[in-house]
């Protein structure tokens, strides 16, 4: 992945041009010494970033000045110019400088430690080293212990070897010398080892609990460092009692407190033995809690009777609201006796506080006490569920050809016929009052299925009576009717 390096020696620069040519990434002179601050850094941080570059600001080190000191004028203007969030890491570039003389290698290697020291306090970041064999030689006399901060080598005109700079084992950026960009001109040309996944993980992050969620059903929880770098962590639920330190392995964990609601945890970080973070803090809201379940509403549903056994097509419904985790989905049970029982699905999310409904048609088994459970699942996995009871459904098996009566009870009736090319209209009365109309005619025939549905005044046994009108569909060859049953519903 190429890049680019600037400061305001570069003048104006276009940095969609600077996109266009292929390059992903630059870094962008900010400060020098105690006092110093590249005019064009804000401008190149602005125009950079809208162009979708990876940025990161770089610090010119003066090995003659304190290493803390330049560190702080280095982080503040890094934060002053929304130069740290989002950003690559800082880049400390360490190389001689003659205007100041040359180096007395203990002294700078002091100052350069005290550098990253600070920078990490500040911003829980390793610097990276930005240096070449001469200079690395001139000014820390190829000191070690710098190992563990990422190598932006210099070395122009060079193959690529796994090292450029004696110390380590590899690089993770690479100057290469000065390129051309179209429309731009001369600027310095750069290599990252890494792939896009790599470069984008490198941009600072927050740190957060749980990649963020809202909640959570556990009090352990994952920690994203949001690209900070860290050998140790520690956590505290208040800011005064902390667990001991713990070696980070693989993804890092936490544990948070155990009362339910917002809990917040406060993370510090180590970087080997002696390097010591910021106090970094995230929330998450503990929930353990289900969602709240209303009790499912059955209701006949008009459909096809189901087969394997006989049974009576219903719906259920109900809504659900969980006030800090939103919904995910739902499910529904029914169970008739011992020998009938099903499970449907029911996709459906809600956010918190908004609460959702589900309509999920089933079947019930006549002629015996069913029992419907609905079971709705929060965003973090809690589930709570209500039930209906008691619920019977019966079928009233009737003969006739012009008209068939009988009488029904519960909360609902509905009437099984079959459709077909040579069925007609039916009337339906109920206590001898005309309520509806059914069209029987369908293209082709049907199997017996609920064609008409109505309520019933509960408790009380009514007469229903469905009859053929003599009329029909214009389509249909013919005006009969075909009623095979009534079917009623009732619950507790």
């Amino acid at each position: 992945m190429s890049g680019i390096d600037v400061s305001h020696h570069n003048g104006d620069i276009d940095y969609d041009k600077v996109r266009s040519a292929g390059n992903e990434f630059v870094f962008i002179k900010a400060t020098q010494d105690n006092d110093f601050i590249d005019p064009m850094f804000l401008t190149n941080m602005a125009r950079a970033r809208q162009a979708g570059l990876a940025v990161g600001g770089y610090h010119f080190f003066d090995y003659t000045l304190d290493g803390r000191d330049q560190a702080d004028h280095f982080v503040d203007r890094l934060e002053l110019a929304g130069g740290i969030d989002g950003a690559l890491p800082p880049v400390v570039d360490v190389e001689c400088w003659p205007p100041v003389g040359s180096s007395i290698h203990a002294v700078s290697t002091a100052r350069l430690r005290d550098f990253v020291a600070r920078v990490y306090e500040r911003t829980g970041r390793l610097p990276i080293i930005y240096t070449s064999v001469h200079m690395w030689k001139q000014v820390v006399g190829d000191a070690d212990g710098f190992e563990a901060l990422p190598l932006w080598a210099a070395c122009w005109g060079c193959d690529a070897p796994p090292s450029i700079v004696s110390g380590w084992d590899g690089w993770d950026f690479w100057q290469t010398g000065v390129g051309r960009v179209p429309g731009v001109g001369r600027l310095d040309a750069n290599y990252y080892s890494g792939s896009p996944d790599d470069l984008a993980a490198l941009r600072l992050r927050p740190l957060t609990i749980a990649a963020g969620a809202p909640a959570t059903a556990r009090s352990q929880v994952e920690l994203d460092l949001g690209g900070r770098d860290a050998t140790h962590l520690r956590t505290s639920p208040d800011g005064e009692t902390w667990s001991d330190w713990s070696v980070i392995r693989g993804t890092p964990r936490a544990t948070i407190g155990t009362e339910e609601g917002t809990q917040t945890l406060q993370v510090q970080l180590r970087s080997g033995p002696g390097l010591v973070s910021p106090v970094f803090s995230d929330s998450i809201t503990l929930d353990r809690t289900g969602p709240q379940v209303s009790p499912p509403t059955i209701r006949l549903r008009a459909a096809a009777l189901g087969s394997d056994p006989e049974s009576v097509p219903v719906e259920a419904a109900w809504e659900a609201v969980d006030m800090d985790a939103g919904l995910s989905d739902a499910s529904l049970e029914v169970v008739c006796g011992r020998d009938f029982s099903t499970r449907s699905e029911a996709p459906g999310s809600a956010a918190p506080g908004r609460s959702a409904s589900w309509t999920v048609a089933t079947t019930l088994l006549p002629a015996a006490s069913c029992e419907v459970t609905v079971i709705s699942r929060d965003g973090v996995g809690n589930v709570d569920r209500a039930s209906a009871g008691g619920i019977e459904t019966a079928i009233l098996p009737v003969e006739g050809n012009d008209r068939v009566t009988a009488s029904v009870a519960g909360d609902e009736v509905g009437v099984i016929a079959r459709r077909g090319p040579d069925m007609g209209r039916a009337a339906v009365w109920l206590d001898g009052k005309a309520i509806g109309l059914i069209d029987l005619y369908h293209p082709t025939p049907t199997g017996p299925e609920v064609v008409y549905i109505t309520d019933l005044l509960r408790g009380a046994a009514a007469t229903l009576s469905v009859g053929a009108t003599g009329s029909s569909d214009p389509a249909a060859s013919g005006s009969s009717i075909l009623i095979d049953a009534f079917v009623t519903l009732a619950t507790a």
